[in-house]
């Protein structure tokens, strides 16, 4: 678990998800999902978490869950040193004020932990503040993936971005 005061003095504390934060979760940041859908979905995640292919984090404020990020590692046998940061979520009364930094730094430091050398992920061209929180985090662009989604009938470009960590020597 890490924990550390927004500049507002909120106390944020991070850590692995846990079945039971399933409503919170859902209220507070996957609310397009039903809470159902939510609940299997931490179900699932639990079981893969335990086997060591992914971390699911949550960042609580108070007995609320107002942040999610996931970090999945490859279970690929030529590419066991890459994962992937996806589904990172702050509830917007919670934006700007380090909570998705955070979290981003503590899925990198479990991807480190793990001997993973390169940490994937994608932000839709139109978001701004995400790209601008990716470079920030040391991201930087690979590939574009131009029309690679739909949102409300317009397509959008999706940035690919990367994040090298430092190699080790491999083990066959």
């Amino acid at each position: 678990m890490f924990e550390f005061s927004t500049d507002d003095g909120l106390v944020v504390k991070i850590r692995e998800v846990r079945l039971d934060d399933a409503p919170s979760l859902h209220r507070n940041c996957l609310s397009a999902n039903t809470l159902e859908q939510v609940k299997s979905y931490l179900e699932r995640d639990i079981r893969e978490m335990e086997k060591g292919y992914k971390v699911r984090l949550v960042a609580v404020v108070g007995e609320e869950v107002v942040g999610n990020l996931e970090v999945d590692f490859s279970r690929h046998p030529l590419t066991p040193h890459i994962a992937e940061i996806h589904t990172v979520v702050v509830n917007p009364n919670f934006r700007r004020k380090g909570i998705a930094m955070r979290m981003i730094e503590c899925a990198l430091k479990a991807a480190e932990e793990r001997d993973i050398e390169i940490v994937k992920t994608e932000a839709e061209a139109k978001n701004a503040p995400a790209l601008k929180l990716y470079i920030k985090a040391g991201f930087e662009e690979y590939g574009r993936l131009e029309r690679g989604l739909i949102r409300n009938g317009e397509f959008d470009d999706v940035i690919l971005l990367k994040r090298e960590i430092a190699p080790r020597k491999w083990r066959s």
